[in-house]
């Protein structure tokens, strides 16, 4: 995996939290068309996708 700047800001990203929603509510709520970049973001280390 790699980063691909060309994506950023033009596809949207669905998924649903199972378990640690608390985690979720702290992350840094933005606008990023106001606000283009935080002093500290917030990033998120691990996902882990599940199939049913």
């Amino acid at each position: 995996m790699a980063a691909a700047a060309n994506l950023d800001g033009k596809y949207p990203v669905f998924g649903q939290v199972i378990e640690g929603m608390d985690v979720v509510q702290s992350l840094t709520l933005r606008d990023p068309q106001n606000d283009p970049a935080l002093a500290e973001p917030d990033y998120i280390n691990s996902v882990t996708i599940e199939e049913k």
